[in-house]
């Protein structure tokens, strides 16, 4: 209902990917689409038309779900997300940003159901807590301008802490 933002009467519904066992676990709208990230898969919908009627899903695509919401984060240039499988970006298409780590070294470090990720505006900067729940955590921060990234380990003032309400 209008201005009743995050309330869905149960009459309102949008059936995507449905009896498939797998959990929405993230909304988030970018421009002229709705992503509905599933834990395992991510759905991108085309919500440009003022007619719900008329939304059609444009994307549907494996291994690009997330375990938790704090996993997926906006920025000055779009929508990135993390997972078990890399940090994801999407602004005119899904781009996996974390190209130059190694995969198996990225799912060591990368604990996908406590994943958190946020973005720094000033530095235009991504950050990526390998995981909330402990103090003992890995991640990496990612320069959006430079495409490059920088190891961050217990010794960084970022990560001396459980992270909250990230």
């Amino acid at each position: 209902p209008t201005r009743k933002y995050d309330t869905f009467p149960q009459t309102y519904y949008l059936e995507v990917g449905g009896n498939d066992g797998d959990e929405i676990i993230k909304l988030e709208e970018y421009q002229d689409r709705l992503f509905i990230f599933k834990k395992n898969k991510l759905f991108i919908l085309d919500i440009s038309s003022p007619s719900d009627f008329e939304w059609r899903i444009i994307g549907e695509f494996n291994n690009r779900g997330v375990s938790n919401p704090g996993a997926v984060s906006k920025s000055d240039a779009g929508i990135v997300w993390v997972n078990e499988y890399g940090l994801f970006g999407f602004s005119d298409g899904i781009q996996k940003l974390s190209l130059a780590i190694n995969d198996d070294t990225w799912a060591t470090n990368i604990d996908a159901d406590n994943v958190q990720v946020g973005y720094i505006p000033k530095r235009n900067q991504i950050l990526i807590i390998g995981t909330a729940a402990t103090t003992s955590s890995v991640g990496y921060l990612y320069d959006m301008i430079t495409s490059s990234f920088v190891n961050l380990t217990v010794n960084n003032s970022l990560l001396g802490s459980t992270v909250t309400n990230f």
